[in-house]
């Protein structure tokens, strides 16, 4: 099975449609805050709202209740809530739409964590705990393949892997790891938030061809 691309950090919809063009499966928007890539739920509306049918969109959230995010979903109709912090909610059946449940590669989860949740999409990021994402700081990935052997198959095929992946290295990861998806922004970045459509569809092609 192909390798599914999701971009994050979008926050204009000429990138989002660009990031569509160029071969994207995923887009995500960040309702985070402190991020650079921060964009409010009034303006992630109207780029959703504009989209093409069956475009997969991704809410990212750190430390956010269930309430929130449902209240937030349903006024913008994403079809992914992505969350991140330790202080995330437990019970993820609260929230509305699939959760896509984010840890750091140096936060607190196990190979047995993985297993646990192994009917549940899990995304792994290498930034260092307390940053979400969009770092740039690339992953021991040869530990996580370690790791992952101690699992069973069905767990690669819900595991999105994001850090530090850019056109140049993501060939040389997909095939050591085997993960269902990879996850980008800051290599595709012209600044943070904004994206630089020539990167974007390098990055794409490189997937396509691992």
């Amino acid at each position: 099975m192909p390798v599914r691309v999701k971009i994050c950090g979008l926050t204009t919809y000429s990138d989002a449609v660009a990031a569509i063009d160029a071969g994207a499966h995923a887009l995500g928007f960040v309702f985070h805050a402190p991020s650079l890539r921060y964009i409010t739920a009034e303006e992630a509306g109207a780029i959703i709202a504009k989209l093409p049918v069956f475009v997969t969109t991704v809410g990212v959230f750190v430390h956010t209740s269930a309430p929130e995010i449902n209240t937030l979903q349903a006024q913008i109709k994403f079809n992914y809530a992505q969350i991140h912090g330790s202080r995330a909610i437990k019970n993820d059946d609260m929230v509305r739409v699939p959760v896509i449940r984010a840890w750091s590669f140096n936060g607190d989860w196990s190979a047995e964590d993985l297993m646990q949740r192994s009917n549940q999409v899990f995304l792994l990021d290498s930034a260092p705990e307390g940053r979400w994402g969009g770092t740039g700081v690339t992953g021991d990935w040869h530990h996580l393949e370690q790791l992952l052997r101690r699992t069973e198959p069905k767990v690669r095929r819900r595991l999105i892997l994001a850090g530090g992946l850019s056109s140049q290295n993501v060939k040389r990861v997909i095939e050591l790891i085997r993960p269902f998806a990879v996850d980008v922004s800051s290599s595709v970045e012209e600044s943070p938030g904004r994206k630089d459509h020539h990167k974007m569809k390098e990055f794409i092609d490189a997937v396509s061809s691992s």
